[in-house]
């Protein structure tokens, strides 16, 4: 008899993984396709950025197509009702550019993890108050590796994820300062390589950076 287990919840995916793909500006007709080819390489986590023509068709459509393998959530959420929305269309976590507590109450209360984004020792107080677990350092590139070193030991069980100017020559690095994980948009996943469908290429990059990560993750 098979038995049945839970999925495995967003953190966990994001610790054992340490990447979330970033996807904004895909196409809803070619979207699968680019999300089929990182699952291949190794990608367990999509963000479908809301700013993102017919979005929430795009989350509806991955959440069904790779229910049991991928975790499709939302990116540059700023407001309740636009939080809302992308739970209901299938978003499992949901990531925001700024700190709302509007939004991080929306996900909790409908079992969603909120992921808001933050710049400040203050704003990381702030979310950790309204609930949030994790939070999004944004732009991490500008504050840099020892600033998350930093609020890690600032903050009691605070879990990091660096998004913002994070490419294949630091991703390492901010892996290593303890970030739980990192966001990557276009330098993976950006138009010179959706536009011209260089699948091939996708999938070498996705690679390359599951390796740097999981590098870092046994070092650290």
């Amino acid at each position: 008899m098979k038995i049945q287990t839970e999925p495995p919840s967003v953190i966990d995916t994001i610790r054992d993984t340490g990447l979330i793909a970033i996807l904004r500006g895909v196409d809803a007709g070619k979207i699968c396709d680019v999300v089929g080819i990182m699952g291949q390489n190794g990608i367990r986590l999509v963000e479908v950025t809301l700013d993102t023509p017919d979005a929430l068709q795009s989350i509806q459509k991955l959440s069904r197509t790779f229910s049991s393998d991928m975790l499709i959530g939302a990116g540059t959420v700023l407001d309740r009702e636009t939080a809302r929305q992308a739970i209901s269309a299938g978003a499992t976590f949901i990531l925001s550019p700024t700190l709302e507590p509007s939004v991080i109450a929306c996900c909790i209360e409908n079992g969603v993890l909120p992921i808001p984004g933050v710049f400040s020792p203050s704003e990381i107080a702030q979310a950790k108050a309204a609930g949030a677990v994790m939070v999004k350092v944004f732009p991490a590139n500008l504050l840099g590796t020892d600033y998350i070193k930093k609020m890690i030991d600032l903050f009691v069980n605070l879990e990091i994820l660096a998004v913002g100017g994070i490419d294949l020559n630091n991703v390492d690095a901010f892996i290593s300062a303890g970030a739980l994980g990192a966001g990557i948009g276009s330098r993976l996943a950006g138009r010179d390589i959706v536009g011209s469908q260089d699948y091939e290429l996708l999938g070498r990059r996705t690679k390359q950076y599951l390796h740097k990560i999981q590098s870092a993750k046994s070092t650290a």
